[in-house]
């Protein structure tokens, strides 16, 4: 490999008092997997009152031990930060004495440095837990960030920072030492990045495991920790980001900050109790929000509130060495790269991602550049199968003349109609011996971690057969004022749901193949949509779960066609029929009324409210007044549904020879 391609990174360790816990540490360092165009150098700071860094001998050549006289982290961090600075290491890393380093932790780092070349820092999760009990904590953290997600709120214990952030030619920056005592350097140091450059990104498989004594469980002391990070970011706040420190407007901005997170925490539990539909990771934001306002308010009139960092706050040394927690299947992974990095692992198998079109050339082509730019899976081979739902091939030859990062199959299907298409994908995919399907609108634009994230989500929750996620819409200037503006964001990752876009899913083989449920799309519902509620119905029915993973986004614009307040009442009006159809169809004919008339008061219900509204802002806000008369004709859109399904009327069919621009709507 060319000497520019080399790189060669340093990892610092900071111990004081700690030997076993330290030598444990160094013991996971040691075991990480290293490709050959990566040196590694392993900087240990010793606190000059203790000795026995030399006597635990790491498995590395590089090493380098110095001794530090000052307390505290900070002169211990930018010690390290100085000695560096006098290698040719490209990378700084920070790993804490009391963790141990998962042992692929180095590569998916340097997978982070492929995927984000322009991104000087980067920072893992820290997994919490205790010796009594083998229980991971801070996932409500980790679960809110996706892959390359921006975020300053992490800890310094494992980052990963490029040498220009330290370097007199770059940022410059270093530890500030007034916070050695009651901790927060980290955060200090990250918002400042965050400022003079850009944030650090989030590398969910870059693992850390830090041993927790019991007595750091409790509420007590988590809550004490809480506060002092708020006293923390309080002391942090304007001082580098505008300039100036006034406690009072600090004080009062905190006072204003509680009002509004207490009415949103209001609304949103009013609205899950009216919808039946728990919006749990905004609710918790708004928690920790809560938590955060009301710990600034009494920071700023009485700072000298915040708790210290003492040493009881510090894990024993009493505990049970990590073994239960190494992934021996991700092990063997990535014991198989080869030493040229941007080579895929040995695959855990196949995903096969589906995109059907019709009469859409311009909008199919760059859906296919957006799977293109996506960042690759790590454990399992991608390809693409292009279904053409046509009387004849109009995409076989753009599609033969690309160089595609995975393979692709073009298929055509001259049985019009979106169930047709998508049941000769589930059969192409089960041909191929896919092990998963994802699958994709030709309309929408995948982001760069799309399959990325579904990916993950097999790992974090592998019992689990089918996956959905979130659409991100993009409005014109012709968008209705009458119509609000759509959002699918809101639930917490793994959360459950009821129904799954097939614009935006994941789906096992045990659920599509012949020796699992062998589950096809009801061809009944070819030319007027609801396939995929229905196709959700009989999943779930069938004992499967559907989980919500909020970082696979796709985004679709919404074009002028699909912009006015005829068309969305016009869909709703169609999708409510549909789903009473299938509601008549699934269930018994008592559920099934008792459902209607649950659907018809609602309806009324919030129809009623919504025209009320209308009315009492009118004076106010015409702009509000228009999207609130635009709910309340929703509301009667979907009233009527139900009573034009009593009245025996079908549902409108878009037409064998209608475009797909209406079929996909």
């Amino acid at each position: 490999m060319d000497d520019e391609n080399k790189q060669t990174i340093t990892i610092a360790v900071c111990t004081r008092d700690r030997p076993k816990l330290f030598s444990n540490c160094l013991k996971s360092i040691s075991s990480l997997i290293i490709p050959s165009h990566v040196t590694l150098d392993l900087l240990i700071i010793e606190h000059s009152s203790c000795n026995y860094a030399s006597d635990i001998t790491p498995e590395i050549d590089r090493v380098k031990v110095l001794k530090v006289h000052e307390n505290g982290f900070c002169p211990a961090r930018n010690c390290a930060i100085e000695y560096f600075l006098t290698s040719d290491a490209n990378w700084l890393a920070f790993i804490d004495d009391d963790e141990e380093i998962d042992p692929h932790w180095l590569m998916e780092m340097l997978y982070a440095m492929r995927d984000w070349p322009d991104c000087d820092t980067f920072v893992g999760p820290t997994y919490e837990m205790t010796h009594r009990e083998e229980k991971l904590f801070n996932a409500r953290v980790y679960n809110d960030l996706g892959y390359g997600s921006p975020t300053s709120d992490c800890g310094t214990g494992n980052s990963l920072f490029r040498r220009s952030i330290f370097a007199s030619d770059g940022l410059g920056l270093r530890f500030d030492n007034e916070f050695s005592i009651t901790g927060g350097e980290d955060t200090d140091l990250f918002q400042r990045i965050a400022f003079a450059s850009s944030s650090p990104r989030f590398v969910p498989y870059a693992k850390c495991y830090e041993h927790l004594a019991a007595s750091r469980t409790n509420t007590y002391n988590r809550l004490s920790k809480k506060l002092r990070g708020v006293g923390v970011s309080y002391k942090i706040g304007n001082p580098h980001l505008v300039g100036m420190h006034l406690r009072f407007s600090a004080s009062a901005a905190s006072l204003k900050k509680l009002y509004f997170v207490l009415v949103s925490i209001i609304h949103l539990t009013a609205a899950a109790a009216v919808t039946g539909r728990w919006k749990m990771s905004e609710l918790l934001r708004q928690q920790d929000a809560f938590l955060n306002a009301l710990g600034l308010a009494v920071l700023a009139v009485r700072p000298e509130t915040m708790p210290e960092k003492g040493p009881n706050n510090r894990v024993s040394d009493d505990f049970t060495p990590l073994a239960s927690f190494s992934n021996h299947d991700l092990m063997q992974i990535h014991q198989d790269l080869d030493a040229n990095l941007p080579k895929t692992a040995r695959s855990l198998g196949l995903i096969s991602i589906v995109i059907c079109t019709r009469k859409r050339p311009e909008k199919f082509k760059a859906a296919m550049l957006s799977l293109a730019d996506m960042i690759s899976c790590r454990y399992h081979d991608v390809a693409v199968i292009v279904i053409e739902n046509n009387a004849y091939a109009t995409l076989e030859d753009w599609i033969g003349e690309r160089c595609w990062p995975f393979p692709v199959s073009y298929v055509l299907e001259t049985n019009l109609g979106l169930s047709n298409a998508r049941n000769r994908a589930f059969d192409k995919a089960e041909n191929d011996d896919a092990l998963w399907v994802a699958s994709i609108d030709d309309d929408e634009i995948a982001s760069r971690t799309w399959i990325f994230e579904f990916e993950r989500a097999i790992m974090q929750f592998p019992k689990t057969r089918f996956f959905t996620g979130p659409y991100q819409f993009t409005y014109g200037p012709t968008y209705s004022p009458w119509r609000r503006k759509l959002n699918s964001d809101g639930l917490g990752i793994g959360q459950t749901v009821s129904m799954a876009a097939t614009g935006n899913a994941f789906f096992h083989r045990d659920i599509f193949g012949q020796t699992g449920l062998g589950a096809r799309f009801d061809t009944k519902y070819n030319f007027t949509g609801g396939e995929d509620t229905e196709f959700s119905s009989r999943i779930i029915r069938a004992g499967f779960k559907i989980r919500w993973i909020p970082f696979a986004k796709i985004t679709e614009n919404v074009g002028p066609e699909r912009s006015s307040l005829s068309y969305f009442l016009r869909r709703t009006h169609r999708n409510h029929l549909n789903s009473t159809r299938i509601r008549h169809g699934r269930t018994s004919p008592i559920a099934a009324v008792l459902g209607d008339l649950a659907q018809a008061n609602r309806s009324l219900f919030f129809g009623s409210i919504s025209i009320c509204l209308a009315v009492i802002v009118l004076p106010i806000s015409v702009k509000k007044s228009k999207l609130y008369f635009g709910d309340y004709l929703m509301w009667i859109s979907r009233f009527t549904a139900l009573f034009d399904y009593y009245l025996g009327r079908k549902v409108d069919e878009y037409g064998k020879d209608t475009t797909q621009e209406d079929i996909a709507a």
